[in-house]
């Protein structure tokens, strides 16, 4: 998942935010993490993204990775609904249960991860923009928070921890994404379990498959 934060910004704020609203350092965040993406037809991985009738959106921000292919979503991207519950929640259905949400902090205070109310988020990664270099490349700050139980992971976060906009930052983001998802997926009971039902399901469905072929 990815989120827009600005100053003193409740949950409610986060999933109501509209794109249109957003400041320039967004949109060329959204462009630093990859390519905007039509999601109608769209026949690659779709993160569960609607890719038929647009009810998830009618763009997102793909990217692939050594191979791993990538669709974000991007908390702004998704439709403006007239009923505020609604759009929140078709928001937070998507976001809410991302294990890894990236947030981009736009104003002057932290963000706190506790506003975002779900169990399944259990690393943020928090990224601003401090300013830019002489040649008018962007220089961003990242910093990790995660929940209990989640032990370290690569690549590292160097000492200090900032970035010049391109390639490096794009894939250090990706490759800590990746990386942070397995790491939870692996130790953590919640999606241990989860994992585990998702398999013995897609084993089951191949056997029956494969019975009925005969």
């Amino acid at each position: 998942g990815v989120v827009y934060y600005n100053d003193n910004y409740t949950e409610d704020d986060i999933f109501l935010q509209k794109h249109a609203d957003c400041s320039q350092n967004w949109y060329d965040f959204l462009e630093e993490l990859g390519n905007k993406t039509v999601l109608k037809g769209f026949s690659n991985f779709d993160g569960g993204l609607d890719t038929k009738y647009d009810r998830t959106g009618t763009e997102s921000i793909t990217s692939v990775y050594k191979g791993y292919e990538i669709m974000y979503h991007v908390c702004t991207m998704f439709p403006e609904l007239d009923d505020r519950d609604e759009m929140i929640l078709d928001r937070k259905r998507h976001i809410g249960n991302d294990v890894i949400i990236i947030v981009f902090n736009d104003g002057n205070t932290p963000f706190d991860p506790r506003i975002i109310n779900s169990h399944f988020p259990h690393i943020y990664i928090i990224i601003s923009k401090t300013g830019t270099d002489e040649n008018g490349s962007s220089i961003y700050t990242l910093a990790i928070a995660s929940k209990e139980g989640i032990t370290s992971f690569p690549p590292s976060v160097p000492d200090p921890a900032e970035f010049k906009s391109g390639r490096y930052f794009s894939n250090f983001i990706v490759a800590k994404c990746i990386n942070g998802e397995r790491t939870a997926k692996l130790h953590l009971p919640i999606f241990k379990n989860i994992t585990k039902r998702f398999n013995t399901t897609f084993v089951h469905d191949i056997v029956n498959s494969y019975v009925k072929s005969k």
